[in-house]
């Protein structure tokens, strides 16, 4: 529901919160808002939050699923799809998905000769209203494959759960992009149809343009609502023999990516946690939350994370 409502933290109201120096503090727009404003995106840089008190909003039956085509005819998938987001309601929270189907999935043989391009989401609101809104995005091409359907907000959570299976290795790159531009797309089509491992995934979210973007940069910690797309790359392989392969595969891939990159990035989505990563995530926000790990953590405790280290001089007890 990010278009229609924006990030989790943008209905968070309140947190209760345990510091390093072991007190116990609501943040609030009303109670310590410093802290509030820091917990919005900042992550576990300032204390344990023993609870949340979230704004809920009401979903039921959501329409969500991918309409799916083989790779060969992705790049006219995914231009039409860029256009299509350019008049698609907030309803309609969306992302294109590349993958190679698993063998238990069932699905067109045409689909498991070549990797796929997915392509969906889910439409929040009336489905008659959604099967409208999602006519031309399930219709074009056509797809090989069709499997939006009706289902509770809760399924809909856990729909590409199979993509990534537990007891993998891993590499991940993430970034927001400039634009969704065709030398994107082409350089994604070509860099995912060399990929070393079938259980590489690629995902480029679309969020923008929509109740996302138009909360005010200096709201909350976390920023970079002025990008409308973000691309994630999870490389994953099961063989320790193949990690050299995907790794280079994977930077080798991130170099030719670095002309569409924004110089910002998704702090959940980090995969080399490093300061330099960290401080991309935060951009300008991150002197000010420095200065705010400063006064609630100044030694540092909270340091296994995607690390914020306190400014003002202090002496870290511990290091990330």
């Amino acid at each position: 529901m990010v278009r229609k409502h924006g990030c989790a933290l943008d209905s968070l109201l309140s947190a209760d919160v345990v510091t390093a120096d072991g007190e116990f503090v609501t943040a609030s727009l009303t109670e310590n808002p410093d802290l509030f404003w820091g917990l919005r995106g900042g992550g576990g840089n300032f204390g344990i939050v023993t609870s949340f008190e979230f704004q809920v909003h009401p979903a039921g039956m959501v329409l969500a699923g991918l309409v799916l085509h083989p790779i060969s005819k992705g790049r006219e998938a995914l231009r039409f799809w860029r256009e299509y987001e350019l008049t698609a309601g907030e309803e309609t929270s969306n992302s294109f998905v590349m993958f190679t189907a698993p063998a238990d999935l069932p699905l067109p043989d045409v689909l498991r000769s070549e990797a796929i391009v997915g392509i969906g989401g889910v439409y929040v609101g009336p489905l008659d209203e959604g099967e409208r809104a999602l006519r031309p995005l399930r219709e074009f091409g056509p797809p090989t494959a069709d499997i939006y359907q009706p289902m509770p907000y809760s399924a809909a959570q856990t729909m590409a759960d199979f993509l990534w299976p537990k007891g993998l290795y891993s590499y991940w790159k993430s970034s927001f992009l400039k634009s969704l531009s065709d030398g994107a797309i082409d350089t994604i089509l070509d860099f995912y149809s060399k990929t070393p491992s079938p259980r590489t995934v690629i995902v480029v979210e679309h969020d923008g343009d929509s109740a996302w973007s138009r909360v005010p940069e200096d709201a909350t910690a976390f920023g970079h609502r002025n990008w409308s797309y973000n691309i994630v790359v999870t490389t994953m392989w099961t063989d320790a023999a193949d990690t050299d392969a995907n790794i280079c595969w994977t930077r080798e891939f991130w170099s030719a990516m670095q002309p569409f990159l924004a110089d910002a990035a998704y702090v959940n989505y980090l995969g080399e946690v490093s300061e330099e990563g960290v401080r991309a995530a935060y951009g300008r926000k991150y002197e000010r939350l420095a200065a705010l790990k400063a006064k609630y953590d100044p030694t540092n405790f909270f340091c296994m994370n995607q690390n914020i280290r306190p400014s003002l001089g202090k002496q870290e007890a511990r290091t990330a």
